[in-house]
């Protein structure tokens, strides 16, 4: 991987570097914490959702530990950092851009974390993220 080729590079001189990442139509988005879009605002989904769907904030929608996506990088950063706490301020001090096509209104059904707590469609999704 990148990361460790790197980790044995010393350099003398200190680079700003400045790193943006743009993402584009994702399928899902990693809440940073356990509120979600429904009804006109952001709150932690009733009792009745989350049994339905006991996976509803593991990752790939959620920071919760477990899930179906084996993702190392993910635990790495949160050990790195100190803990999600810590790694939710680290997020929000990054310059992240996400794009969300006007015409990307595919239905995805599928899993209920998707369709029950995101929204029907990429677009959908991105507005209860982001309004």
């Amino acid at each position: 991987a990148l990361d460790g080729k790197l980790s044995g590079i010393r350099s003398t001189r200190v680079r700003n570097i400045q790193i943006r990442l743009v993402a584009a139509n994702p399928r899902s988005y990693c809440y940073l914490d356990d509120r979600r879009y429904a009804d006109d605002e952001y709150r932690r989904p009733s009792s009745d959702k989350m049994e339905a769907c006991p996976h509803w904030n593991q990752y790939q929608w959620g920071l919760d530990d477990g899930g179906d996506v084996v993702a190392p990088y993910r635990d790495r950063a949160i050990e790195l950092v100190g803990g999600t706490d810590a790694l939710r301020i680290r997020f929000l001090q990054r310059s992240v851009a996400y794009l969300a096509g006007t015409k990307d209104i595919l239905p995805l059904e599928g899993m209920c974390e998707d369709d029950l707590f995101q929204g029907g469609c990429r677009l959908e999704r991105a507005h209860q993220y982001f309004d």
